[in-house]
């Protein structure tokens, strides 16, 4: 079965007293076959993942790639949105998750980052 997945507008979370940045990325998850229906919006489940850098790894990424300035929330959602997508085809997806990327490598093209706000995709189940 095929999700259709639609973002929302993204939250800083990020605890002033720790050196991390965290945001949640709060998104909602519907049967592709289910849109347009009445059961629609009864069926669409809202969810939310919260990913987090701390500010060490935070910092090497900046001078190893050459990133700083970058917009954190945008380079965050791809690894949301890959967690994301990889649940959805497992069917393991949970309400609430967490992400720390404290043992990720740097992935993403800076130059290529989408913005949550508003984006909607759509995911199929294996």
């Amino acid at each position: 079965m095929k999700k259709r997945i639609k973002f929302h507008t993204p939250l800083d979370v990020t605890n002033p007293d720790i050196d991390a940045i965290k945001i949640l990325f709060p998104f909602t998850v519907v049967d592709s076959s289910l849109i347009g229906t009445q059961a629609e919006e009864e069926k669409t489940k809202f969810h939310r993942i919260i990913v987090s850098i701390s500010g060490p790894k935070r910092n090497d990424w900046e001078r190893d790639f050459g990133i700083e300035g970058i917009d954190w929330r945008k380079l965050l959602f791809q690894y949301c949105k890959s967690y994301m997508e990889e649940k959805i085809k497992t069917r393991s997806l949970q309400e609430f998750e967490e992400i720390n990327l404290s043992n990720e490598k740097f992935r993403y093209d800076p130059s290529k980052l989408e913005d949550p706000t508003g984006l909607e995709i759509w995911v199929e189940e294996e």
